[in-house]
């Protein structure tokens, strides 16, 4: 008999200290919780190769006169491979911040 009266004295100080927690502290717990494992902004890299160059710019009297440098500065501003393989380190470095965030 005195073990149940401890009990139950003992669940209705347990629901008073739980109705004393205000409902924002939870939410805000569950906010900072899941905030951990949303997705950081991305900047992505800027791009090495100075500014772009178009081709009408390179264009005088209805010919295309390429030096080699141009034809460089070309291919590698319209190369997709290179563009993308910018983004690998970066990719990386949020799977590695992910992975072992605390």
């Amino acid at each position: 008999m005195r073990v149940s009266r401890v009990f139950v004295v003992l669940l209705v100080l347990a629901g008073l200290c739980q109705a004393a927690v205000p409902a924002h502290a939870e939410i805000d717990f569950v906010k900072n919780f899941l905030d951990r494992y949303r997705p950081a902004k991305v900047n992505l890299p800027t791009q090495v190769a100075p500014a772009p160059q178009d081709l009408a710019a390179l264009m005088r009297n209805g010919q295309l006169p390429l030096t080699m440098g141009d034809l460089i500065n070309l291919i590698l501003q319209n190369n997709l491979d290179i563009s993308v393989n910018r983004l690998s380190p970066l990719s990386t470095e949020y799977l590695i911040d992910t992975l072992y965030r605390p």
